[in-house]
């Protein structure tokens, strides 16, 4: 996860899902944690932190909120 810019679990109208870890329906995969984050040419974005199949290092996967709200990591308050 991101070492370097402040992240916070809510963000104004939106928040991480509580119930994390979720299981991803993708690949065997699960969501362990997730934050908002901003990067400076795209403003809020949700950084996930996601185990897939086998693999023992998870990954760590940058989505907009939009895709963060349809793959269920977070909902609107």
């Amino acid at each position: 996860m991101n070492m370097t810019r402040p992240t916070t679990k809510a963000i104004d109208g939106y928040r991480v899902q509580p119930l994390l870890p979720l299981s991803f329906p993708y690949f065997g995969g699960t969501i362990l944690e997730a934050d908002f984050t901003t990067y400076p040419d795209t403003g809020w974005c949700v950084e996930a932190l996601v185990k897939i199949g086998l693999v023992k290092t998870a990954y760590t996967f940058v989505l907009t909120l939009q895709q963060a709200l349809e793959a269920d990591i977070i909902e609107r308050d």
